[in-house]
């Protein structure tokens, strides 16, 4: 039973990219962070999707310690101006501040948890 209860969430997929890769745009995330008293991503991701999107993983399970990704659609940064690309930076901070991402993964975990547990219980 113990194994039912324990989900991991799996890192967003993409590319992650690192700080001396890509200087301007850390430079334009950090800024952005502490102009919006924001909490900070731990990685940087860039997909092929035309989307922008926070996740936050847990590191241990239900307790928590979440690590911030921010993963960014290639397709969408290139056919955005930079002040448009802020402003989509802003909106995912605003995920991040407001705990979007950790309130979806728990919702996600728990209802994992519950059909694992009652398959197993059925079993």
């Amino acid at each position: 039973m113990f194994r039912a209860l324990w989900i991991r969430v799996s890192a967003p997929v993409g590319r992650e990219v690192h700080r001396h890769e890509a200087p301007d745009l850390f430079a334009m995330i950090e800024a952005l962070g502490r102009e919006l008293q924001a909490p900070h991503f731990h990685h940087a991701v860039i997909d092929d999707e035309m989307n922008a999107a926070v996740a936050q993983v847990s590191r241990l399970g239900v307790f928590g310690w979440y690590r911030n990704h921010l993963v960014i659609g290639l397709p969408l940064m290139k056919s955005l101006t930079i002040e448009q690309f802020k402003a989509v930076l802003a909106h995912e901070f605003g995920h991040l501040a407001r705990g979007h991402g950790r309130v979806g993964n728990w919702i996600y975990c728990q209802r994992l948890r519950w059909l694992r547990l009652t398959s197993e219980l059925q079993s």
